[in-house]
């Protein structure tokens, strides 16, 4: 009996301190998550309020910003896109986007090749030079390409967006291509140059394939950089007609600052495209990225 009075106080002790360890468990697998939750909010905050806003009229987003809308107005985009000029916008921005990654991935692809796989006086000397391109910052020739682009009577023109956009992608996209194409096990490229099979013809029809997630991430890292543009375009053009969506967000809200429901119908219009292609292709991005700078 006594035996039984003297070991209950250590049960005891025992027992509150099993409750705390589990406490303490579950406060370390909480805690992170209403962390978590709460950077969530935060951060989803202001595109849930610039979602609502898109679909009020201009008094309900000054009334009750935060509140849902009496009635979701579609007719909102409708007229962003055509009072507000947001479709010529976009269409601008189409037309400077799709040859610029077009250039960069082909050009990429074929420096990448050449400096990685093929052997030739100087190929690593090279690399570094176009390595070295991604450390030079546009503020830093944007005046002599001014005057280039004044030379050469391109200003309000949008190749005066396009080729410069070119060069200073390039150099990332030789960066992720030479990576990617130096892992690629020799003894694939040397069969195919076993059956005859040119440099050219290795390229495009072993490595390229193969190279595909490469690509992808490269293809939506230029569509992403030229899309968002927006200190380049605003010194190469001026006129309204040739404008992107950066530039017309930018000028909408500078002359119609009163409208905040269209500016918010205009935000989501730039912003989609991107939004949609990144969503999709995550995958490929992230894997590309990772596949290609690891050498």
């Amino acid at each position: 009996m006594a035996r039984g009075l003297v070991r209950h106080p250590q049960r005891a002790h025992s027992t509150q301190t099993g409750t705390r360890v589990r406490w303490r468990r579950l406060a370390r697998r909480i805690a992170p998550a209403l962390a978590l939750s709460l950077i969530t909010a935060l951060i989803l905050y202001p595109f849930v309020f610039v979602i609502l806003s898109s679909f009020k009229t201009g008094n309900e987003v000054r009334i009750n910003p935060l509140g849902l809308p009496e009635q979701w107005r579609w007719s909102n985009y409708v007229q962003a896109w055509v009072e507000a000029n947001f479709g010529t916008y976009f269409k601008n921005s189409v037309i400077q986007v799709v040859p610029v990654v077009a250039m960069v991935i082909f050009a990429s692809i074929l420096a990448g090749y050449a400096l990685s796989r093929i052997k030739f006086f100087g190929n690593h000397i090279l690399l570094v030079y176009f390595i070295a391109g991604l450390g030079l910052p546009l503020e830093a020739v944007l005046v002599p390409l001014y005057l280039m682009m004044l030379d050469f009577k391109l200003l309000n023109n949008h190749w005066s967006v396009i080729l410069p956009q070119i060069g200073l992608l390039i150099p990332f996209g030789v960066l992720v291509m030479s990576g990617f194409f130096a892992e690629l096990p020799g003894e694939i490229l040397d069969a195919a140059t076993v059956d005859g099979a040119s440099h050219w013809q290795t390229l495009w029809y072993i490595a390229v394939p193969i190279a595909n997630p490469a690509i992808m991430s490269l293809l939506i890292f230029a569509a992403l950089w030229t899309w968002g543009s927006y200190f380049l375009p605003a010194v190469m053009l001026t006129r309204d007609s040739v404008r992107t969506l950066p530039l017309g967000l930018a000028y909408f809200v500078g002359e119609f600052t009163t409208e905040q429901h269209l500016l918010a119908a205009g935000t989501l219009i730039s912003a989609l495209p991107v939004t949609v292609l990144y969503v999709l292709f995550q995958r490929h991005f992230v894997r590309g990225i990772t596949i290609g700078s690891l050498k």
